[in-house]
């Protein structure tokens, strides 16, 4: 189970270069296009730096078979996690209602930079191509290795379940 980790840059955060990554990557056998999951940091909006004004729509858009996409956030007892540790993905824990927030604000704010993308292909006269959001979990992510079994507090996954209509 591969996953396209682009860690967020500590104080830096992330930058142009996240909405621009397949243009800044060689990739001469076209192995960026089998991409199934990639995985970015949550960014709160209270460390959220000004520059941070990277395009989830475009980023999400270069990959043509993504599948899922990971909202990472820090489990606060593993402390920082340098970018070039190995990590893993898991569960998050905490609030039911704290964790649906933050997949609901992800969500609205890549619909919102999509009727952007569609206003201006409009104004340019280009044909807007929809694009539908695959998957989208949120996991945290800890030290690999040191992943630890199931605790019984409730996660995303059994809320959201417990939420269908």
């Amino acid at each position: 189970f591969d996953t396209l980790y682009l860690p967020r840059q500590g104080g830096m955060g992330y930058d142009s270069s996240l909405r621009d990554f397949r243009s800044l990557v060689s990739d001469p056998s076209s192995l960026l296009d089998e991409v199934r999951s990639v995985a970015v940091d949550h960014v709160r909006g209270d460390i959220k730096r000004p520059w941070e004004a990277y395009s989830k729509a475009s980023f999400i858009r270069s990959f043509p078979n993504l599948e899922e996409i990971i909202i990472v956030l820090n489990d606060e007892k593993e402390g920082e996690i340098g970018v070039n540790e190995e990590v893993e993905f898991l569960e998050p824990r905490g609030d039911p209602e704290k964790l649906l927030m933050v997949w609901y604000h992800f969500r609205q704010s890549f619909l919102q930079e999509e009727r952007l993308m569609e206003e201006v292909c409009k104004e340019t006269g280009r044909e807007y191509e929809g694009f539908n959001l695959p998957v989208v979990r949120i996991r945290r992510k800890v030290r690999k290795g040191r992943g630890e079994k199931s605790t019984g507090v409730v996660g995303l996954e059994e809320a959201l379940e417990g939420m269908r209509l």
